[in-house]
């Protein structure tokens, strides 16, 4: 529900932390290809895996690898797959890469020692591979003059473009219609789903009302009356607006 909530305000930018965790193989597919689909249209989409099948997989425009706090691989899946071919690893034909990337990096139980020269030897090897000194040199810090030669058209025009996008930046990609037509579409679904609830809440609306009307019955139009009429309107608005909040608390 986080996931969906958070696509629904359209943010240029999202951290997933295991979206797929308690999901079957086929809608995990599905919350993937949302994902991919946003990232597609320019959205930077960061996300952790809890076991993804061949397919999940294979969406996944980068992977990031890591073991014993470092980094065994970072790049596209098929690149994944031939560095480790590279090093005399290579994944089978009819296995999951994932899964087999996996327990490669794993520190197993009475082979600890082993296992983590093996970490050790990959994550050098990554570390010395021409995709990890590629992305040690983008990373690495640079001086201001260095971006100033890296800026087509000059420093100041780059800060001044971006102070006009901020400036223009809304705090909600999706617009305040798009949001409100959401909402109301999905309590619309929810509520036409329990036609049973429909007709208790019209029953309760009208006793209420019944009630009410019983009560202040016969108010005069003096100060005293004004006020009871006053609250009266004031308990059936608070009535009516009791439920859709309950709602949204839930």
């Amino acid at each position: 529900m986080l996931t969906e909530s958070q696509v629904l305000t359209d943010p240029p930018l999202m951290f997933c932390d295991e979206p797929t965790s308690g999901l079957d193989s086929f809608m995990a597919q599905n919350v993937v290809s949302v994902l991919k689909a946003m990232a597609n249209k320019g959205k930077t989409v960061v996300s952790t895996i809890h076991q993804p099948s061949s397919e999940v997989f294979s969406l996944f425009d980068k992977v990031l690898l890591m073991a014993e706090g470092r980094v065994a691989f970072l790049g596209s899946t098929d690149e994944a797959c031939k560095f480790f071919k590279q090093m005399g690893a290579a994944c089978p034909s009819n296995y999951n890469p994932a899964d087999y990337f996996i327990q490669l990096l794993a520190v197993i139980p009475t082979r600890e020692d082993s296992c983590k020269q093996t970490i050790e030897l990959i994550c050098d090897n990554f570390q010395n591979s021409e995709i990890g000194l590629k992305i040690h040199h983008d990373t690495e810090p640079r001086t201001d003059l260095q971006m100033q030669e890296m800026v087509v058209g000059g420093w100041m025009d780059l800060g001044s473009s971006w102070k006009v996008s901020d400036s223009k930046r809304s705090p909600y990609k999706a617009s305040w219609w798009a949001q409100m037509r959401a909402v109301l579409w999905r309590s619309w679904l929810a509520t036409m789903k329990e036609p049973v609830l429909i007709k208790v809440r019209v029953l309760q609306t009208v006793l209420v009302g019944l009630l009410i009307g019983v009560i202040y019955y016969g108010q005069e139009l003096n100060q005293d009356g004004v006020m009871n009429i006053n609250g009266a309107i004031f308990i059936l608005i608070i009535n009516m607006t009791f439920q859709n909040v309950f709602a949204v608390i839930n």
